[in-house]
Order: structure tokens, then sequence, then C-alpha cells
């Protein structure tokens, strides 16, 4: 495989925050995380890291990066930055990148302005009726969803998806006892999702931050749903960032 000389313009980056793992190897060293976000110069990864902060600041390390969405693969090495132990994450800086990756990232970023232009959601409901009915009213308000009618279909859904999305609705019917789990399993999975709770009781459930009664009549849902989108729109995140 060919390598290229990082050019120094791409040393401030737009940062995309792809769904990808991650190998840091140093020595005989080899520490497995997350992306947290990634430019063509750079990358943030999430691990659990054997070492004190700043322990490893400036090192030669080589990372491995495999993408969730795809079967992309990338070996590249670079310096590293930071080291924050106790958030568990490590800055790396490229020194060198294989041919393709500078493309690749950049094809990432315009597939994260496209993403980031709806709001998007996963609403998971054993009823296909409700279910049907529950979307159409937040498709009216603007969010793009996918449905899913029980909780491994979800799961899935979720894991293939090439970003992270924005919010994730459960309702009672999965039953009530797995609703419960398959919300708690996703905000641990998927931590930066607006968990939406949807059941017959009237009362807002945790963990979820925000909820719909689904014996309230669907006369007043559209509604409820927009209050739910305008309370998701003041902690919406992009999944672009500035370096």
């Amino acid at each position: 495989m060919a390598w290229l000389e990082k050019p120094r313009e791409l040393r401030t980056e737009m940062r995309v925050r792809s769904k990808a793992s991650a190998c840091i190897h140093f020595g005989a060293l080899a520490i497995q995380g997350r992306v947290v976000d990634l430019a063509r110069d750079s990358v943030c990864v999430r691990a659990d890291l054997p070492f004190e902060r700043g322990g490893l600041v400036g090192a030669l390390v080589h990372v491995d990066l495999r993408f969730d969405a795809c079967s992309a693969r990338f070996a590249l090495s670079g310096r590293v930055l930071r080291v924050d132990s106790p958030a568990g994450s490590i800055a790396i800086e490229f020194d060198f990148v294989p041919e393709g990756f500078s493309g690749f990232v950049q094809d990432e970023l315009l597939a994260a302005v496209a993403h980031d232009s709806l709001p998007r959601m996963i609403l998971v409901d054993s009823s296909g009726g409700r279910r049907s009915s529950i979307a159409s009213a937040f498709r009216s308000a603007g969010c793009e969803v996918a449905e899913a009618s029980t909780p491994l279909e979800a799961i899935s859904y979720l894991g293939g998806s090439r970003f992270e999305l924005n919010l994730i609705a459960v309702v009672d019917t999965v039953p009530e006892a797995v609703a419960e789990e398959l919300r708690a399993f996703l905000l641990d999975a998927h931590p930066g999702a607006h968990m939406v709770s949807i059941g017959r009781s009237a009362a807002h459930r945790a963990p979820a931050a925000s909820w719909l009664c689904s014996t309230s009549g669907l006369d007043d849902l559209q509604v409820r749903v927009e209050r739910v989108m305008t309370a998701h729109g003041s902690r919406r995140r992009s999944t672009l960032s500035a370096a």
C-alpha cells in the first residue's frame, strides 16, 4: 500500500463522529477502543488506558481503524497529542496516512452533513398499527423514522447505522419489562441518544428523556410529538464538529 505524507493544510480539519473501532499499538500494547471523532489528520479514541495522563504524549503509535457500517479498514501511524486517563480518551495526530484515507474521510464528512439535515430516530413497537401512527406523527414533525418490531431488529439497525441516531423511542408493548431493559441497554450503548418512552402510564419514566402516553388517544398525538421534538432540539448534537 502506498503511503502519503500528510499535507500541512490538513492539520486543522472538520471532525466527524464516525462509528468505528480502533486498536492502538504501542510496543507490545494493543489498546482497544472506540472512535470519538475523526479528521483527515487525526483521531480521538475512547478506551481503557493502562497509563497515566501525559505518559504517552509524543510517542509514535500505530492505529488500526475499522468502520461499523462498511468494510473499510485503515492502518495509520502518528504521534500522541493528548492523553486524558480519567476520561479514557487519547488524541493522535497522523504523520502519514494510507492512500484513499483522505477521500474516505471526506465522504464521511459529506454523509454527516446529510445525516444532520434531519433529526433521525428508531421507533420500537411490536404493535404495527400504533407504530405506524406514532411514526407518521414524528415524520410530520420533521423526523426521519426507522421502524422496528423487536429489540433484536432495533439493536441490529443501530449497530449497522453509519452514524448515531438522534432519538430512540421504545413502546411498552415490547413487552413492558423487556422495554425497560431495552431502554437501559440502548442508552448504555448509545449514551448521546434522546430516549423517548411510550406507554400506558401518564407518568414520566426513568431513564427516558421524554415520555409519551399511548392511551391519551390520537387526537392530540401530533401536538405531543411536536413537544418531544422541541425538547430534542435543545439538546440535539451535530455529527460534525470543528477541530
